[in-house]
């Protein structure tokens, strides 16, 4: 294994606590992201829809409540750390 191991995003599956199931529904059917898993156990997380309008002004700091509302409800990120069995079977 590299220093890292990225893959990317290739569906977003969204289940609510009384278990329906959604599909594309905060990324859109062809959400852009990636995930990165380092040996020293650490990931990060970022995922986006590819579809998001630009800022107009061209300023992300300048953005109307409107442009603002798209990108937070249009993408999401985390980081931390993680652990792997390397007995588990999948």
């Amino acid at each position: 294994m590299s220093a890292s191991e990225t893959a990317p995003a290739i569906s977003s599956v969204n289940t609510a606590k009384d278990g329906t199931v959604t599909k594309g529904i905060s990324f859109g059917p062809n959400p852009a992201g990636r995930i990165v898993f380092t040996r020293s156990g650490h990931y990060v997380t970022v995922n986006t829809n590819p579809n998001l309008p630009k800022f107009a002004s061209g300023n992300r700091m300048q953005g109307t409540a409107e442009e603002n509302r798209a990108v937070v409800r249009g993408s999401i990120a985390g980081f931390g750390t993680y652990r792997s069995a390397p007995t588990a079977k999948y």
